[in-house]
């Protein structure tokens, strides 16, 4: 009897050991459960995050490749930029080579220019030192030959007047166009000492005579001269 109650308390407190153990089993299943929706819940939370981080990636990325293709638009607009910059540093290289041929000879033509130059005024000086030397040597011999034909001029137009003088009877105004001579010649520094002469033969009226003063370009010398040779012709 005793150890049929022994047996079923053993079973009973088996049954009850073993309801306790299944309990905490599930307590302990609940609780792993709830824990693992809780990390469930904050993984989903997670994936939703990164599920947004991706889609703003995306967007991100997206508007990387429209600035890398707005980029490669610019570089290919700069390179043709580049090639027409390039070309035209070409062109303006061959012309400033063609300039640079130009300017070498125009300088070299310059320096021949300015050698003609310095010769032309070499001669130039050359000659105006000749010039100069012919005026200087030929000054004396035209002053002479100005004054010799003046005096010559003067000598017969002196003559000319003295032949009327003493050949003819000249009128009153023939008369007066000899003192106004011989007054000019008084002017010029000497009195004349030529008297005035009749002649017997008769008068003769209206005789015009080109009496003209002695020029004032004969020196005060040249003219004595001429006067003391026409009172000694006299």
């Amino acid at each position: 009897m005793n150890q049929l109650l022994s047996d079923a308390d053993a079973e009973m407190l088996c049954r009850g050991s073993l309801h306790s153990h299944l309990d905490d089993l599930l307590w302990d299943s609940l609780k792993t459960n709830i824990q693992a929706m809780g990390l469930l819940k904050r993984t989903s939370e997670k994936i939703g995050k990164q599920k947004a981080r991706i889609a703003e990636l995306e967007v991100k990325e997206r508007e990387l490749e429209q600035r890398e293709s707005q980029r490669e638009c610019k570089l290919l607009d700069i390179e043709r930029k580049f090639g027409d910059v390039k070309a035209c540093a070409e062109d303006l290289i061959g012309q400033l080579q063609n300039v640079l041929h130009e300017a070498k000879e125009g300088s070299d033509m310059m320096k021949v220019m300015c050698e003609r130059y310095d010769e032309a005024t070499a001669k130039i000086r050359s000659l105006e030192a000749d010039n100069a030397r012919f005026v200087a040597d030929n000054a004396k011999l035209v002053a002479d030959i100005v004054n010799e034909y003046s005096r010559a001029t003067l000598k017969a137009r002196y003559d000319l007047l003295k032949e009327y003088k003493q050949g003819l009877l000249v009128d009153a105004e023939v008369d007066e166009e000899i003192e106004l001579y011989e007054e000019s010649l008084d002017e010029a520094g000497t009195s004349s000492s030529a008297p005035a002469q009749e002649s017997n033969e008769p008068r003769t009226s209206n005789i015009e005579l080109p009496v003209q003063a002695i020029p004032s370009s004969i020196e005060p010398s040249t003219q004595a001269n001429i006067i003391e040779d026409c009172d000694e012709r006299e």
